[in-house]
Parts: structure tokens; sequence; C-alpha cells
């Protein structure tokens, strides 16, 4: 397997004043599409997060090479809204359309 290592810039909301993270919403190779995901995610409408990490892709997901002292951690999702949306999708097709009625989605 031959892994080619790259820059990413991970985004998340910020909750807070202080620029805590929030959730997460995206992992981008370029830096400009970092910045349009992250608008309006921030603490009254700022700003979200973007850090700049190494990483590389495995399959359909990406791994980002986080370094703590001598640890390197791996966070694995690439867009977690993506992956929320489409979960939903899944579980409503799943539904009859009686369940649909009794849970008030149509």
């Amino acid at each position: 397997m031959n892994l080619e290592i790259k820059t990413y810039y991970v985004v998340h909301r910020t909750r807070d004043e202080w620029g805590h993270k929030g959730d997460f919403v995206g992992i981008f190779t370029d830096k400009e599409k970092a910045k349009v995901a992250s608008e309006n995610k921030g603490w009254y409408g700022g700003p979200g997060s973007i850090e700049k990490h190494k990483g590389f892709e495995h399959g359909e997901n990406v791994l980002i090479l986080r370094e703590y002292d001598q640890t390197v951690f791996l966070v694995a999702d690439r867009d977690y809204e993506e992956y929320k949306t489409k979960l939903q999708e899944s579980g409503l097709a799943k539904l009859t359309q009686a369940e649909k009625l009794a849970l008030g989605l149509e």
C-alpha cells in the first residue's frame, strides 16, 4: 500500500468567544474551500475554527495525523454533515408510509 501524506484543513464550529471547538464541519484539501465552509460557523456568526494537519486517504476516509507529545491520533470522518445527511436519507427510506405519517414527516 502506497500512502501519500497531504495537507488537510479541518473545520469545526466554535461554541464560545474563546474559540473552543464545537461540532465537526468537514475536512478540505483546499484552504479557500475550508474558509468558505467555516463562514458563519463561529461565535455570533463569525468564522469557525480551521486547523491545518497532515493526513492521508484510506478508501473513502481521510485519516488525520494529530501530534500530541509522542502520540499520533487518527480521525476518520471526511465530512460529517454529508455522512449525517446520507444516514438520515437511508433511515427515512426504511420507514413505511404509515410510520412517516405517525412521525409527522408527511
